[in-house]
């Protein structure tokens, strides 16, 4: 698989306040916490722009270069790229989902059905999840709720073997 022609999802290692409280929020769940924001990359160069949900919204205009510690797997064979890309591109602009991250972190003492958004807002691992949803990758169309999904929860199911980090 050719990924400038299919594109790639990366996952990325900060160490910034959020990156770690994704990671404890994974590791409290007994998943492999690591791997803290999911991004998208049509062709996986290092001065290509990314597409992911940040603190500013959803953007398309850092370079790969910017994301820190990171690892790329190609986009699944039954995703459609086309479509996957298409989803990211009328994303942006979108704004990042504060009350998702914070009702996620409330998560902790609050009843499991109990949580607060605001529409059009994304958070990384569901804005990823979102395209691969729409691109019609199986395993996203059986998620029950985008902003559930996790940065390691979308890692094994890509790929067993997420190589290492750049």
């Amino acid at each position: 698989m050719n990924p400038a022609s299919t594109g790639v999802i990366g996952f990325a290692h900060t160490d910034n306040i959020f990156g770690r409280a994704i990671r404890f929020a994974e590791r409290r769940d007994g998943e492999e916490g690591y791997w803290n924001h999911v991004f998208a990359s049509r062709d996986g160069k290092l001065d290509s722009p990314v597409i992911q949900a940040e603190i500013h919204g959803v953007t398309d205009d850092k370079p790969l270069s910017t994301v820190g510690e990171y690892t790329l797997v190609a986009l699944p064979e039954t995703a459609d790229p086309v479509r996957f890309f298409s989803f990211l591109d009328a994303q942006v602009g979108d704004h990042y989902g504060f009350l998702s991250i914070t009702s996620d972190a409330f998560g902790l003492y609050l009843p499991e059905d109990v949580c607060y958004r605001q529409a059009g807002t994304w958070v990384c691992s569901g804005l990823i999840a979102g395209a691969l949803w729409y691109a019609g990758w199986p395993p996203a169309i059986c998620i029950p709720d985008l902003y559930s999904v996790r940065p390691s929860w979308l890692a094994k199911k890509l790929a067993a073997n997420v190589p290492g980090s750049h």
